[in-house]
């Protein structure tokens, strides 16, 4: 049985965000929220879609009661939909979407999804890293998952820049020679 413990939490309502425990707290690292609209409920635009404000700002807390605003603007900017993990003794963040990031596809079409990670030990200092090869680094997506197994980070599925969800794994994804290890899996998955 689930039991709420608090109704009324200092950040916004949000989705899309990562959550992470990192040296005995727990972190929520960006997401997007309502722009508008009444409580949960988002305003629509002209075509039904929800009008959303994507956040850069990180909360932690020690007991899931008191939450605290490590910083309001973090390195990695306006992001959702990204993935997070705890690794080397730091908190990883990979991939997701930003009006920040353009990737460029065919008909020179800019999508908004990220092809980066960003690495802190503190939640506030966040840093950056890319890759120079980027078309053999893994693609931008958002909707994946981020694991540690056999000390190394692990990059499943996700949906990329063609909106279909990828059938791959990667890993060691946080440096620039990641590998491709299954590329052709029975079924696809995003979250």
């Amino acid at each position: 049985m689930w039991n709420e413990i608090q109704k009324n939490i200092s950040f916004s309502p949000r989705r899309g965000h990562a959550v992470i425990e990192y040296k005995d707290h727990v972190y929520v690292l960006g997401g997007e929220q309502c722009k508008g609209g009444n409580g949960n409920v988002c305003e629509q635009d002209e075509n039904d879609m929800p009008i959303v404000e994507t956040l850069s700002d990180v909360w932690f807390t020690k007991d899931l009661i008191q939450w605290n605003l490590s910083t309001s603007n973090a390195k990695f900017g306006p992001r959702a939909f990204h993935a997070a993990v705890v690794f080397q003794d730091a908190m990883w963040i990979f991939g997701g979407g930003s009006p920040d990031c353009k990737y460029q596809v065919e008909n020179n079409i800019t999508v908004h999804l990220c092809q980066d990670a960003f690495v802190s030990s503190d939640s506030k200092t966040w840093t950056a890293i890319f890759s120079k090869h980027k078309e053999t680094w893994w693609y931008p997506r958002i909707g994946h998952s981020v694991a540690v197994y056999e000390n190394r980070v692990w990059i499943f599925g996700g949906v990329g820049v063609s909106t279909h969800a990828y059938p791959e794994v990667f890993r060691d994804v946080r440096t620039p020679s990641s590998t491709r290890i299954f590329s052709n899996l029975s079924q696809t998955r995003h979250s």
